[in-house]
């Protein structure tokens, strides 16, 4: 692949990356939500899982294209990825749920 299609594919996985960041904070905010008002919040929760994993894929795809290109991510652009259990966040939110088990107080 030439120079300029990787910048062009790169582009698009930052768009990726960016969109996904987004969908992540929005499925949390309605998980606290769902959880507030006292709503089962398993398939949220599963959703939410699918959806970390497809941002680690993301954020895994732009790193190759980054490097494919020469280029380092720069330690505000590349994300840390906690665990199965945890968010494919940058490192200012890094978030992990857990879901409440048993009967409310």
């Amino acid at each position: 692949m030439d120079r300029t299609m990787l910048q062009e594919h790169l582009a698009m996985a930052e768009r990726h990356v960016a969109l996904g960041e987004k969908h992540l904070v929005k499925q949390e905010a309605l998980i606290a939500e769902l959880d507030r008002d006292g709503h089962d919040t398993l398939d949220a929760l599963k959703l939410l899982a699918t959806m970390r994993a497809t941002q680690r894929l993301h954020l895994q795809h732009r790193d190759r294209l980054l490097s494919e290109l020469g280029r380092e991510p720069s330690a505000t652009r590349q994300a840390k990825v906690i665990g199965s259990g945890g968010a494919a966040t940058s490192p200012a939110r890094a978030v992990k749920w857990t879901p409440i088990v048993g009967p409310r107080a």
